[in-house]
């Protein structure tokens, strides 16, 4: 039986790594639910028992820096939603849950006395979020969880818990999918893949005034045609467009921000502000002219906060790309580890041919999954005529690149799972029209 002092030291190790780590998490929207299951209200909790600051009540108090937390194999804690509901899913974010699996059992019980068990499970191991954990046809009033030790030691320690419920209130159809995310604003006219967030940030370029207070040329020479269109000059074009609440932040303040630890980012879910750039659907209307400056590709950069060598090691370089190449239709991705170390995966998806002296949209999305996983996608618009298809897709599980240690990642190819105030549009030595840029905060399909 393990004695009273090594269960005090555990005690004080659990404490002291607790305040040391203030861990700060991404925000709830990992709890994201189907459109017929909503977030219900916990009405009463209860626990087998506590450590002496770790209290049961912490769980429901939207602080990822409270936790629950009691030492021994069997440890539970109980939610009430003080009526019988049908539960969609119960969510949990567990305290270093992205060092350690915590095995544990998921029983309900309609009136508190007889339980049974609808799920036996281990967390995932990777990840600070909250997991999601789906329960099928479980209609109850009480939800328990007992945690039978981790992969580290016996504590049972939990963060956050939410639970979700499915939504009596009938929900009326969405508006037709367009541009502004709300059937209303934007007015581009552009057909979304994901709803807007509500409330989100979203950017659409302004033909009339494109120094808009968001939008930075960043140097690039453009042009209004005469049907509306921007001309683009062939350069290094790196164009941003930034989020409203960010102020259109400098190369000086983005070369200052709190942290460029890619750890301390995946715990705080942003580099700039919490409204930053993170869950995203990028739009392009572009018509490539020529390739005379040698380049082939048009990249979508987001997740990045300044590409500088001389700041912070390039650690502010961090970035996902969605590329496509309009000499030949192909699709890829790249990952930017730090700026400048890329891993460049091969093309993917469909190939549709040249596009160049040809109208044309393109999308990029990028949107965190409830696993701590990222998944990119792009879309095509081939034909100008706002039909649109998925081109590829790829997922980043954390095991993309070789190199994300050098800004003091957990693993070499841990996932970007955190926002920025700024996307890039790309691309060298090209001259291309363009219209309809936009870039909206989305709502993930999961």
């Amino acid at each position: 039986m393990i004695s009273l002092l090594t269960r005090s030291i555990l005690f004080l190790f659990i404490v002291s790594s607790f305040l040391l780590s203030q861990s700060i998490h991404p925000s709830f929207g990992a709890t994201s639910t189907s459109p017929t299951c909503v977030d219900t209200t916990i009405s009463g909790i209860s626990a087998s028992g506590s450590n002496l600051i770790f209290l049961p009540k912490y769980v429901i108090d939207n602080n990822f820096n409270t936790l629950w937390s009691n030492y021994g194999k069997g440890s539970w804690i109980q939610m009430d939603l003080g009526s019988s509901k049908n539960i969609c899913s119960v969510n949990i974010a567990w305290y270093k849950g992205n060092e350690r699996q915590n095995n544990f059992v998921i029983s309900t019980s309609k009136d508190g006395n007889i339980f049974t068990k609808v799920l036996e499970k281990k967390s995932s191991g990777n990840t600070l979020n909250l997991e999601k954990y789906v329960l099928t046809n479980t209609l109850a009033r009480y939800v328990k969880i007992t945690v039978n030790g981790n992969t580290q030691n016996d504590y049972a320690s939990i963060t956050e818990i939410k639970i979700s419920i499915q939504n009596t209130i009938p929900i009326p159809p969405p508006p037709p999918s367009t541009g502004g995310g709300d059937g209303t604003g934007g007015g581009d006219g552009v057909k979304m893949i994901y709803p807007t967030l509500s409330p989100g940030e979203t950017w659409f370029f302004n033909p009339t005034n494109p120094d808009d207070g968001q939008f930075d040329r960043n140097g690039a020479e453009i042009t209004k045609n005469a049907d509306g269109s921007w001309h683009l000059k062939p350069g290094t074009t790196r164009m941003l467009a930034f989020t409203k609440s960010s102020g259109l932040p400098s190369d000086e303040v983005r070369s200052s921000l709190p942290t460029y630890d890619y750890s301390r980012l995946s715990q705080i879910g942003h580099f700039y502000k919490p409204t930053d750039w993170k869950n995203v659907e990028i739009t392009i209307y572009v018509k490539v002219l020529s390739a005379s400056g040698g380049g082939d590709e048009i990249s979508l950069v987001s997740r990045s906060a300044r590409h500088s060598t001389n700041v912070h090691e390039g650690c502010g370089g961090s970035s996902y790309h969605n590329n496509i190449d309009f000499t030949n239709g192909k699709f890829k991705f790249k990952k930017e580890m730090w700026h400048v170390n890329y891993d460049i995966k091969s093309y993917s998806g469909i190939t549709i041919g040249s596009t160049m002296d040809k109208w044309i949209g393109f999308k990029g999305i990028v949107y965190n999954m409830p696993d701590g996983s990222v998944k990119l996608e792009s879309y095509i618009d081939k034909d100008n005529n706002n039909n649109w298809q998925k081109a590829t897709e790829l997922v980043d599980k954390g095991n993309w690149g070789d190199d994300m240690t050098h800004c003091n990642a957990r693993t070499q190819g841990a996932a970007i799972t955190w926002g920025s105030p700024m996307i890039i549009f790309k691309s060298n030595g090209v001259t291309y029209d363009f219209k309809k840029f936009s870039v909206r905060q989305i709502v993930p399909p999961i």
